[in-house]
This record gives C-alpha cells, structure tokens and sequence, in this order.
C-alpha cells in the first residue's frame, strides 16, 4: 500500500513541477528501489558495494 502511495506521489509532483527528485533515498529512484523490492518480495537494506 505505501509503494502505490510513493508511486503515485512521485508521478503527481513531477506533473506538478516538470521534474522529479534525484535523493537516493527521498527522490524517484528510492522509491524505484522500494517498489521493485515489494514486487520481488524482497526486504533488504539498498546499499552499494564499493568492494
């Protein structure tokens, strides 16, 4: 429920404004992330591995 929530947000503020938000973790792709990891029924903590 929260991800179609987000997915909705997102999409309204960026009709709104003309662009979207480029946070990691408050902008579009964090709620890209979030969305993708409901639908693949996954629960982890997004990072990237500098390794």
């Amino acid at each position: 429920r929260f991800a179609m929530h987000a997915l909705e947000q997102v999409e309204r503020l960026r009709a709104e404004r003309g662009r979207g938000r480029y946070s990691l973790w408050t902008g579009d792709v964090g709620v890209a992330l979030y969305a993708a990891d409901c639908l693949d029924c996954r629960a982890e903590y997004p990072f990237f591995d500098s390794a």
